[in-house]
């Protein structure tokens, strides 16, 4: 990730005061004199803040969102080759905690690992209903999907 230098340059007087190498009041003597070097208004700690975040958001509008889409296309590929409902939660949720997809793609991947296709066959039923148990007593799956598993095999507490 490539950081504007000017935004790098605050972001080290950050690490400088986490290492103990100056102390917060000559941290923010530093960021004034940087605001002031850049022909800007001062810069505070709260500006710097501010910038990562508007830089961040910026990444995450262009990069970030085609990176995104790779991995999620990534993930949807190789959960079509999972029929495991416990490694299917399990690959989801890791991609998630990696960043490989965002909190909304994982809301609905997981909700639709949860569901059976139309006009499902007693082995589909007595599968997802399996695995859905043994994901429920791992604590894997959540009230809402063991509620929504429950609307289409029966009680999983039977």
């Amino acid at each position: 990730m490539h950081v504007p230098p000017q935004l790098q340059k605050a972001l080290d007087i950050f690490e400088q005061v986490d290492k103990g190498v100056i102390s917060p009041k000559q941290a923010e003597h530093l960021l004034e004199q940087r605001g002031n070097l850049s022909g800007g208004s001062n810069l505070t700690q709260q500006k710097v803040v501010e910038n990562m975040t508007y830089y961040f958001e910026a990444m995450e509008k262009g990069p970030g969102n085609a990176f995104l889409s790779i991995k999620t296309a990534e993930l949807a590929r190789t959960l079509d080759g999972v029929n495991d409902l416990s490694r299917k939660t399990d690959l989801i949720n890791d991609a998630y905690r990696d960043g490989r997809i965002s909190a909304d793609t994982l809301r609905r991947m997981r909700a639709g690992s949860f569901r059976l296709p139309p006009n499902p066959t007693p082995p589909q039923r007595q599968q997802l209903r399996d695995g859905a148990l043994g994901a429920w007593k791992r604590r894997a799956i959540s009230l809402t999907e063991k509620n929504l598993i429950e609307q289409q095999t029966g009680p999983l507490d039977q």
